[in-house]
């Protein structure tokens, strides 16, 4: 697998460093503010592309070998060593792992925080007490998957698949799930204050206890809905 990275940078920026490690590109950036975009070229010819975010505060990276774990050993290997290794925590923060089949995976209590997981395939996963806040899952397959607890704060869920999935005492603040499916989810004492839920289907989801304070409604449908006035 090669990795090819292009950046560019506020004027601020003092250095930017690159080292090649296990077929990654590990970065050093020094500035107040950067932006770089990553390619991966592989090995069936195909290749995707996405940009990332970062300042001198923040990780740029997620744990590579918790990455690799899930992307080529597979959801039985992963949720194994999750088993096996319950004290260790799971940084998936910024991770691509968009389009991947993680059907079933354990990834309850881990920081997936900004990471990319456009398109990817998470049905029934658990994702208990997860900090998803910020993360990219537009169209993302993710029918009856649990999110109790979890941190969806201003995470993107635009057009996914959430029919069945459980909510129940998420946080999901300013969370885009326009013209999301979400029959039959339980969002019972979910926070969505500010999230936009226009052209969503709510139909026979339960909203028992929720706070829909600021909420964007506008064309959603909430035929059987409970909870909701």
């Amino acid at each position: 697998m090669l990795y090819f990275c292009s950046f560019v940078a506020t004027e601020e920026a003092a250095r930017i460093g690159m080292v090649s490690y296990h077929s990654h590109i590990l970065l050093s950036i020094e500035s107040e503010y950067a932006q770089y975009r990553l390619w991966e070229n592989r090995s069936d010819g195909s290749f995707f592309t996405h940009l990332r975010y970062a300042n001198k505060e923040e990780h740029i990276m997620a744990d590579q070998t918790q990455v690799d774990m899930l992307k080529y050993q597979g959801v039985d290997d992963w949720n194994r060593w999750r088993e096996e290794n319950p004290n260790t925590g799971v940084d998936l923060s910024r991770a691509y792992l968009g389009g991947e089949n993680l059907q079933g995976v354990n990834l309850a209590g881990a920081n997936l925080s900004r990471a990319d997981l456009t398109g990817i395939n998470l049905r029934g996963a658990r994702l208990d007490g997860a900090n998803l806040n910020g993360a990219h899952l537009s169209g993302a397959r993710l029918s009856g998957a649990h999110f109790p607890g979890a941190d969806l704060t201003g995470a993107d869920l635009q057009s996914a698949e959430l029919d069945g999935a459980e909510f129940r005492q998420a946080n999901l603040n300013k969370a885009n799930l326009k013209g999301a499916q979400i029959p039959g989810a339980d969002f019972v004492g979910a926070y969505l204050a500010g999230a936009d839920l226009s052209e969503a289907n709510l139909q026979g989801s339960h909203l028992s206890g929720a706070d829909l304070t600021g909420a964007d409604l506008t064309k959603t449908i909430v035929t059987d809905a409970t909870g909701l006035w």
